[in-house]
């Protein structure tokens, strides 16, 4: 009878330790962390324009930028153009690499996360755009479609 009482004690023990152990913690989203505006993209110049296809630098344009993605869902921005800074706030969402930020204001934006090199980068939904340029060819100046993206880079 001892030998009962003793092995449901047992039982009922590591029962109990069972259940007070901690689940593991969810693991932090990649997301997470600060972004740092690294490059502009340029897309879909047409000839004789293509040679204005490229990643440049944000300076170039008097633009600088960072997030701060935090894990309870919520970020910090901060934006610059020619001078004037703007600091925004919001929450995200994570889905498919796809980053959905919801800016307090009402606005949002769609990112893709690329973690397929180090570090990680941001990539902003292409922007159409006209630019007004002289045709080299010609010498005439026209309106030119063109496409833009920001990209940040993890740091």
């Amino acid at each position: 009878m001892k030998r009962l009482v003793y092995l449901f004690s047992l039982l009922v023990a590591l029962t109990a330790m069972q259940a007070c152990q901690k689940d593991d913690p969810e693991p932090t989203p990649p997301v997470v962390g600060r972004w740092t505006l690294e490059r502009v993209r340029f897309s879909g110049y047409p000839a004789p324009f293509t040679s204005l296809n490229a990643d440049e630098t944000p300076s170039q344009y008097g633009l600088s930028g960072s997030f701060s993605i935090k894990a309870d869902k919520n970020f910090d921005e901060t934006f610059g153009a020619n001078g004037r800074i703007v600091d925004l706030k919001g929450s995200w969402e994570l889905s498919n690499n796809q980053l959905q930020l919801k800016y307090d204001t009402g606005d949002d934006e769609t990112y893709e996360l690329d973690t397929s090199r180090e570090p990680a980068k941001l990539i902003s939904t292409a922007i159409s755009a006209v630019d007004t340029l002289r045709n080299p060819q010609t010498n005439v100046v026209q309106a030119v479609p063109f496409k833009y993206q920001f990209v940040y880079s993890k740091q």
